[in-house]
């Protein structure tokens, strides 16, 4: 696996990606020396194209707003991770056994949560143990837009910290298993990942401190002809849990998340990305024209892989440069374009602001010399490295595009 885009995310890079998509398609049919006829991909009016601006500024807003609430968690939980580390602080592992069933055609992920109640056991469970923290694994991949019509949703996010796993889920679930006060397990629904969990808990003869959701589904599985039922005694013992040592050897999830695209599909989607740089850069090299609605789909589906591949410095070039063609149109092409550039513009210098002041980020990140940050990239990152990097970047980030809450 290499693929762990959220489903809100995907779609929205995906919508981006399909646009350039159709540029490309057309200009690959017309013949060499040809004149491109773009149709209906040039719109005819000023309030079409305002209205189109308007939308992917709120895409934008989406995108950039799903990055920073990643990287904002991900510093809470590695907070919470140091201090568990040092005997600071109890915490209680809440395992659900991978309840979304997905599936998958070339362009990512679909999926269907077949146990929808966990939702709302893991908000009840975090409420009833606070002030104590709840600690939940995930796949970034699964979609978590449901969140907001359980009840408690709100009062649980203070005590509830998500640490995003990729293929590596197992060594990291394991280190947690050792180390967590106290384990809840969501057995509404058997399957081999709540296998794997239950046998990390035999292993390490953790049973004795695990409660369940669905005891009588638990003996079969778990070996234990006596499994201890999530009810309000459990509530109170756990509420009352201390730090448990972290075992010799033992190493807490660090960075608490991963990469959302990984391999292979990483280098192409960046290198795609560069390929549209380069074509429209070898246009103005030839003194050759391309409509600006053309050059803007293309650009901005440049900004929704920058995203995707969790490049500020990259997003910096990408952004400026689709926002440079949002500024050409004249005022009877776009009705106003500073209305549309202004958010551009205080998020690009946010993030140039935020990179600056995160200190030595200058072997990861470059947002000065795209030259080297091509290089950066196609030398290979390292994961750890970038998350780490951007995690110190993210907090510093002055201005946060976000759209209003409805």
């Amino acid at each position: 696996m290499d693929y762990f885009v959220p489903s809100l995310l995907n779609d929205l890079v995906g919508e981006a990606e399909q646009d350039a998509l159709v540029v490309l398609d057309l200009l690959a049919n017309t013949p060499d020396g040809g004149i491109v006829d773009p149709g209906a991909l040039v719109l005819s009016d000023p309030q079409a194209r305002q209205k189109l601006e308007r939308d992917r500024k709120n895409r934008f807003a989406l995108m950039l707003e799903t990055l920073t609430d990643k990287y904002d968690n991900a510093v809470r939980t590695s907070a919470l991770m140091e201090d568990i580390a040092a005997g600071r602080c109890s915490f209680v592992l809440f395992l659900r056994g991978f309840s979304q069933k997905e599936t998958y055609d070339a362009t990512g992920r679909y999926g269907y949560e077949a146990d929808l109640e966990e939702y709302q056991a893991r908000f009840d469970l975090a409420v009833a143990i606070a002030p104590v923290p709840t600690v939940i694994v995930r796949n970034p991949a699964t979609s978590e837009s449901l969140v907001g019509v359980f009840a408690g949703a709100e009062n649980a996010a203070t005590t509830t910290f998500a640490i995003d796993l990729d293929d590596t889920w197992e060594r990291a679930v394991e280190s947690l298993v050792r180390t967590a006060s106290y384990i809840v397990v969501r057995n509404a629904i058997p399957g081999s990942g709540l296998d794997a969990e239950l046998a990390m808990l035999r292993k390490h003869d953790r049973l004795n401190d695990t409660f369940f959701s669905n005891p009588e589904n638990a003996p079969a599985n778990a070996g234990s002809a006596t499994a201890q039922t999530l009810d309000d005694n459990a509530y109170g013992r756990m509420r009352a849990a201390k730090p448990r040592p972290v075992p010799p050897g033992v190493a807490l999830p660090s960075p608490p998340t991963c990469l959302w695209i990984q391999g292979q599909r990483r280098r192409t989607v960046g290198e795609n990305a560069f390929f549209i740089f380069d074509y429209l850069n070898s246009l103005s090299t030839r003194g050759q024209s391309m409509p600006r609605d053309l050059q803007g789909r293309l650009l901005f589906s440049t900004v929704a892989a920058s995203v995707g591949l969790e490049r500020l410095d990259l997003l910096i070039a990408t952004l400026s440069s689709y926002a440079a063609v949002v500024g050409q149109y004249r005022p009877d092409e776009l009705l106003d374009p500073g209305a549309v550039l202004h958010d551009y513009r205080n998020i690009l210098a946010s993030v140039a602001g935020a990179i600056d002041s995160a200190g030595d980020t200058g072997d990861v990140l470059d947002f000065r010399d795209f030259a080297r940050l091509r290089e950066l990239m196609a030398a290979g990152e390292d994961p750890e490295r970038l998350i780490h990097a951007t995690m110190r970047v993210v907090p510093r980030m002055q201005v946060r595009f976000r759209l209003p809450k409805v």
